[in-house]
Order: structure tokens, then C-alpha cells, then sequence
């Protein structure tokens, strides 16, 4: 008889811990979309794990390996290495993103990056060197960089700089390659490269 009982018991909980869908800060099931559910609260929030993030694609000082979906506050204020200062970020792609900026509104669109500058202009598929890199310095209240690219060129862009690639030999005008900023104000001017970029 005992035997049946805890094969009952051991049913059940199984039963619960495949469908039971958790609800903090009251006594109701959770909505059928949702695993967590925290309760309504007029005057309470979420507070986030505070770290203070050293680079953009560092995830120490967290622990363990990286994982897609990590969530965390950053209390760090620098915006070197391509963090943006403090505010909420999340850990997808090999890099933090921020979410939102804990700063103050925007009072005017940012200004035009200064001039594009180029690592290398040309790629000789022959050797290692099989991708330009192509930056601006950062523009101050800039929140995003928008890149432009010719036909030919393909880019990862990452912020106030592109890591670029050619599907083909040939020459390329570097005056197609393009930058421009923007933030919740307004977009600057588009400044474009000079000269050429060679690929053999």
C-alpha cells in the first residue's frame, strides 16, 4: 500500500513540475503563455542583477559560459570599449546589448561623424588578410551608426565601426561606403570614405 502511495506521489509531482506555470505575488494561476508571471503592482518593481561590465563582448564578470538571453543591469558609467554607459543590457551574439540608456533625454540630434578611416585598403584573398575594418570616432549622443556599403561589399557592423568583406576581386569606390548617427532627436549628417579599396 505504501509502495502505491509514493508511485502516486512521485506521479504527481512529475505531472506538476512538467505543466505548473509559476505566479509571484498572488495565489491565481499564471496567463497560459507564460512560465514566470509577476504580480501587478502599482508601486513595486523589478530590480535586475547589478554588475559592472567591462567590455562590450566580455561576459565576465559573470560566470559560467555565456548564454543568449542573460539579462543584467550595468552600473559601470564608462562608454569605452563600446559599452553606453550605465542601463540594462542583454548578452546575445557573443556581445552585451544595451536595452536602454540610464541617462538623460536627448535634447538635439548628434552631429556627422567626423571621417571614415580605414585599418587597410586593400585585400589580398592570397593571405590572412581577408576584411577591411572601416570607423568613425564616437559621436557624442549618437545611439545607433548606420553603414552603407557599395555593391560587392558585405559588413558586420558593430556601432561606430564595419569589419568588411568582398565576394569578388576588382576595385571599389570608397566613396560609397557611408556612416550616419542617430538618436531619439534625429539622425546627423552621412559622411563618406575616400579613395579606393582594392581587392586581389
Amino acid at each position: 500500500m505504501k509502495k502505491k502511495a509514493y508511485i502516486i506521489l512521485i506521479f504527481f509531482a512529475l505531472f506538476i513540475s512538467a505543466n505548473a506555470q509559476v505566479t509571484i505575488g498572488r495565489g491565481t494561476a499564471a496567463h497560459a503563455g507564460s512560465i514566470l508571471e509577476i504580480e501587478s503592482n502599482s508601486s513595486k518593481g523589478l530590480l535586475l542583477p547589478r554588475v559592472s561590465l567591462a567590455r562590450y563582448d566580455y561576459w565576465q564578470p559573470l560566470e559560467g559560459t555565456p548564454d543568449d538571453g542573460m539579462l543584467v543591469f550595468n552600473t559601470n558609467t564608462s562608454t569605452l570599449n563600446n559599452l553606453k554607459g550605465k542601463g540594462t543590457y542583454v548578452w546575445y551574439n557573443n556581445r552585451w546589448n544595451i536595452l536602454q540608456r540610464a541617462s538623460s533625454p536627448c535634447t538635439s540630434a548628434p552631429g556627422t561623424p567626423v571621417s571614415i578611416s580605414f585599418n587597410t585598403r586593400t585585400i589580398d584573398k592570397g593571405s590572412n588578410n581577408l576584411f577591411i575594418v572601416a570607423s568613425v570616432p564616437e559621436v557624442k549622443g549618437a545611439s545607433s551608426y548606420s553603414w552603407v556599403l557599395p555593391v560587392g561589399l558585405t559588413g558586420t557592423s558593430n556601432e561606430n565601426y564595419i569589419t568588411i568583406t568582398a565576394s569578388a576581386s576588382g576595385s571599389y569606390d570608397a566613396s560609397q561606403i557611408k556612416v550616419s548617427v542617430s538618436n531619439d532627436c534625429g539622425s546627423g549628417s552621412q559622411v563618406s570614405g575616400t579613395g579606393t579599396i582594392e581587392v586581389n
